[in-house]
């Protein structure tokens, strides 16, 4: 049994002291506002959905059963309002709602140096209880708050983000995009052109296989059914059960916390699995270099990186980068290539900007300016995200919606909903990557700037975006110059939430040659 006692020690204690108690210097004046403004109504006073009907509503026959997490968030708010909070039960904490974007900016505004972001409490669990012997004090970026959050943040960030280490990935990861490409010819229908309803499998093979070459410093060989590394198929299940049962048992009501379910128990083995799969393939990579001769900083890969700096550094954010770019990649890939296929004049604007490449191979030079390839992939995680909301612990108390919030509470920003807004988004359902070329005549400008963040938004923003984003440039770059994409079925429904969103249809997309 689990002590729901001792986790909420253990969670607190990971978090770290400073972490409850982040600077309200940078922005003193909405201190001032609350206490000299008698106006403000009381945090108490915030509507509150009843836990009952939550529970309810996620059962068979339920407003929320089989619902997306959006179509959750509109129902929410059509029902209690722009600000309204979720009840804690089952051992979580009270979740403020807004929708409105002023209040994202005085979120993230006030958040101060040391942001507070609620993570999974599976994921804490794992490594701060059950794993504790192994990841002691690095609990990674997703786990970690305050000061020790802080000091990792700082360790890693000069290897995740440095713009060199992601221009030097260009060339592996073409290598990868190619293969990718040659896959798509030998899986199509000879006569239709059509891949499989299975594609999303070829997909997540491509997304493990690219992520795996730099979080893991090694080829897996996904796209050889031969020669594949068995720990392949452990790593793709592991991200999808993570972030299926994730979403179960940190986002649903669930009683996970008081004792272990089955659902619990299989995520927990499940992370088991792929902790034990990147501990392996640390050690292997730790050994090639001691037999090498030594590299210059400049000459090292990101692992290497990482390994130089500590062991634990290394496996954490091995996992953690698997995490982020299996799953939310494959999605990331997904958006854009429906996008494109339901707007051909869109797709030839950008084939054509592509043609313009000269090399076969990329090269660092060749990315330097596609902004046709950047808007299109922008517009397509507006229409379509990886993720549906953000989250932040207020920094310091501040008013949203004209009520008291006080330091600590966690305010949630569900960003989907807003950005299908016509109040925020011109024609929001339309695909339009024009909204996002500065000089053109749809661009939108920076009107509502926290609206769209879909790696999140300042020091705890997603540190692997720029990785991310090239991986995308360059298996798109590498797909359009080969075929014309096509999708001759509905995309009714297209995805569906977990802790991400996932493709919740078969991916039959037509590949033509040109």
């Amino acid at each position: 049994m689990i002590s729901s006692l001792k986790l909420n020690k253990v969670i607190l204690r990971s978090l770290g002291s400073q972490a409850l108690s982040t600077q309200t210097s940078a922005c003193p004046h909405v201190q001032s506002k609350i206490t000299n403004n008698e106006n403000l109504k009381p945090f108490e006073k915030i509507p509150v959905a009843s836990k009952y009907s939550l529970i309810r509503g996620f059962l068979p026959g339920g407003d929320f059963y089989g619902k997306n997490l959006d179509d959750f968030y509109r129902i929410t708010q059509l029902k209690y309002g722009d600000v309204f909070k979720f009840p804690g039960m089952f051992g979580r904490r009270d979740i403020v709602m807004t929708f409105n974007p002023d209040d994202f900016a005085t979120i993230f505004r006030t958040e101060g140096v040391w942001p507070f972001r609620d993570g999974l409490d599976t994921l804490t669990y794992h490594r701060k209880v059950r794993g504790a012997e192994f990841f002691g004090n690095v609990g990674g970026l997703v786990t970690e708050q305050g000061e020790l959050w802080s000091r990792l943040r700082s360790t890693v960030n000069p290897v995740m983000m440095s713009p060199k280490a992601v221009k030097d990935y260009i060339p592996p990861i073409d290598v990868v995009a190619k293969e990718f490409v040659e896959v798509i010819k030998q899986k199509r229908d000879s006569e239709t052109l059509e891949v499989d309803k299975n594609f999303r499998n070829v997909m997540n093979n491509w997304a493990l296989e690219s992520i795996a070459l730099i979080a893991l410093d090694t080829r897996l060989q996904c796209f050889d059914e031969k020669n594949k590394s068995p720990d392949a198929d452990i790593l793709i299940n592991g991200m999808h059960t993570f972030f299926e049962l994730s979403y179960e048992l940190d986002i649903k009501p669930s009683v996970w916390r008081y004792f272990a379910t089955p659902k619990f128990n299989k995520l927990m083995k499940s992370l088991d699995d792929v902790t034990a799969a990147a501990i392996k393939y640390i050690d292997q990579a730790k050994q090639r270099m001691k037999q090498q001769a030594p590299k210059e900083q400049d000459e090292m890969s990101v692992l290497e990186k990482l390994i130089k700096i500590d062991r634990k550094v290394a496996v954490v954010m091995a996992m953690d980068m698997l995490f982020a770019g299996i799953d939310t990649t494959s999605t990331g890939l997904t958006s854009c290539l429906l996008c494109l296929a339901k707007n051909q004049d869109k797709q030839d604007l950008l084939r054509e900007e592509i043609k313009q490449i000269p090399n076969d191979f990329l090269t660092a030079k060749d990315m330097n300016n596609l902004p046709y390839l950047r808007a299109c992939i922008k517009e397509s995680l507006r229409i379509y995200p990886v993720v549906s909301a953000n989250a932040r612990s207020a920094g310091q108390d501040i008013v949203i919606g004209g009520y008291k919030v006080p330091k600590g509470v966690t305010v949630g920003m569900p960003m989907h909903v807003l950005m299908h807004d016509d109040k925020y988004f011109k024609n929001p359902k339309q695909f339009i990557p024009e909204r996002w070329i500065k000089g053109s005549d749809l661009y939108k400008g920076n009107s509502d700037p926290f609206i769209y963040l879909p790696f999140g938004f300042g020091p705890r923003s997603c540190i692997g975006k720029r990785l991310s984003n090239m991986e995308l440039e360059v298996v798109l770059i590498n797909i359009l110059k080969n075929f014309e994409v096509e999708f001759n079925h509905s995309t009714e429904n297209a995805f569906k939430s977990n802790t991400v969103n996932v493709p919740n249809i078969p991916l039959q997309f037509k590949f033509s040659d040109l």
